[in-house]
């Protein structure tokens, strides 16, 4: 059946961030398998650029109002929302055309009142994590949400760039934090007031955040005086980072899932994580890393003072890495979308 499937897609994101790259992982993995897809787009929408690679895939750029644009996904047999924005354009279009939809939440928020008949309305609800399963479920009252977490990226690795990385940051303990730079949310403060405490005791770990955000000039303020901190900025080929790295810290907040850990696990790194939902889907503490509390900086400099200190147990969390990564490939999470899509049709 999956040759003769249509799924449209649809992403109204302005930026390219976790769930639009998830979107063009799902996707890929699709087109592979022949699946025939068409993805609906903003005309400033990053993933359309990203996404004009896939083979086969038909790429619709709709402006506003969004709404008058449901025409572009007619012939397709089920529809799938990605973002926030995307649900109310599905639930209209599938009214219209009378196929079935699939809405993926990626956030702990529920949905605001003004958006919750959109997905009451699909065919089949998907939270990326139990937790944010669980708000959905209770937010629209329904007790049939699905969990399909995030895949890990599969990020290039180039060896030169790789070894060029090593040798700026020899002699030190590389620990990359690679988030949208944004006060309150991916714990930032706490890692900066974490190297702090480091860099005092004399510790060689090396923060190096990647990633840009409304709260950048903020961060470099509260950094000036470290040069154990440093911004990296966006970078497109984090998979040399990750794999020069010796740790991955993500010390959120407040968090759906954290796919940059999925990442993190391909490429063999201990993990340093809060124990909020959402991560603790991901990692379980002193098994596949180390989980801290949030917005605990004296935790998270003593979990990181551990990994410097600690060979065997870095050794150990890096083998626990890798076999993590197994559970969340690209090949799982299509397996699992294409279940649901069938159901839908059938």
């Amino acid at each position: 059946m999956s040759g003769a499937l249509s799924v449209g897609h649809v992403n109204l994101a302005r930026g390219y961030r976790g769930g639009e790259r998830q979107t063009e992982l799902l996707m890929s993995e699709l087109a592979s398998r022949g699946v025939q897809q068409r993805l609906v787009v903003r005309p400033e929408g990053e993933l359309g650029r990203r996404a004009s690679h896939i083979p086969g895939l038909t790429i619709d750029v709709v402006d506003w109002p969004y709404l008058h644009a449901t025409g572009s996904v007619r012939d397709c047999h089920v529809l799938h929302a990605h973002d926030g924005k995307a649900p109310a354009f599905v639930a209209l279009a599938s009214r219209r055309f009378g196929m079935p939809s699939v809405v993926t939440r990626r956030i702990q928020r529920p949905p605001g009142r003004g958006s919750l008949w959109a997905y009451r309305t699909a065919s089949r609800l998907v939270g990326l994590s139990t937790s944010v399963a669980q708000r959905l479920g209770e937010a629209t009252r329904r007790r049939d949400v699905a969990v399909i977490p995030s895949a890990h990226s599969r990020l290039p690795i180039d060896a030169l760039e790789v070894a060029r990385i090593k040798a700026r940051y020899e002699g030190r303990f590389l620990v990359v934090c690679a988030a949208q730079l944004v006060p309150g949310q991916k714990g930032h403060e706490d890692l900066i007031d974490a190297a702090r405490r480091l860099k005092t005791a004399g510790s060689p770990v090396q923060v190096l955040l990647l990633g840009r955000g409304g709260g950048e000039k903020l961060f470099r303020e509260m950094a000036a005086d470290l040069d154990s901190v440093e911004f990296g900025g966006f970078v497109d080929n984090l998979g040399d980072y990750l794999a020069a790295a010796d740790a991955l810290a993500h010390p959120s907040i407040h968090e759906g899932l954290g796919s940059v850990i999925l990442d993190g696990f391909a490429a063999g790194l201990p993990i340093v994580a809060s124990d909020i939902p959402g991560i603790r889907d991901l990692v379980r503490h002193e098994s596949n890393g180390l989980l801290i509390p949030p917005a605990d900086a004296s935790s998270l400099a003593s979990a990181l003072d551990r990994l410097v200190r600690d060979r065997g147990l870095r050794q150990r969390l890096r083998a626990a890495s890798t076999r993590s990564a197994a559970d969340y490939t690209p090949e799982r999470m299509a397996d699992r979308y294409l279940a649901l899509y069938r159901a839908c049709v059938a």
